[in-house]
């Protein structure tokens, strides 16, 4: 006996492809934000005790200060 599902409309297929596409770009973005986290901090273990206690720069700014 063959089972037949009903043709999803358009909508239920847009909807369906942006889900995949928001899920896919938030795993992309959760793993970046790890890497970064984890490249922030060996970097700060390696700096002089002078580098980190510098106040206000932001890395998202290219490093100036704010």
């Amino acid at each position: 006996m063959d089972r037949t599902e009903p043709d999803k409309s358009p909508a239920d297929e847009w909807s369906a492809s942006v889900d995949a596409t928001c899920n896919r770009l938030m795993s992309n973005y959760l793993s970046l934000m790890r890497a970064a986290a984890s490249s922030s901090d060996a970097n700060n273990h390696e700096s002089s005790s002078t580098e980190q206690a510098e106040v206000g720069s932001d890395p998202r700014a290219g490093g100036g200060l704010m």
